[in-house]
């Protein structure tokens, strides 16, 4: 499947659980994992916890700008 479509597949299956809460975790949180949360809670309902995270996050650090453009390009919030 292409990335897009399991990714809506996981977000129908997550749904479907009772309280569900995901984290994404990459190492600076400036780009694979803001983008994965920014995309899933798009995709999803209000009710569903998504965050991001990083292991060596540098607070204030803007987004990778290759992040915030693809994002922009498909209305994601980052």
């Amino acid at each position: 499947y292409p990335k897009s479509q399991c990714l809506r597949i996981l977000a129908k299956v997550i749904e479907e659980k009772r309280d569900p809460k995901i984290l994404f975790v990459c190492l600076g949180n400036i780009c694979r994992s803001a983008y994965a949360e920014g995309y899933l809670k798009s995709i999803l309902s209000n009710n569903i916890s998504v965050k991001s995270a990083g292991l060596r996050t540098s607070d204030g650090k803007a987004a990778y700008i290759g992040a915030l453009e693809e994002a922009k390009l498909r209305n994601i919030d980052l």
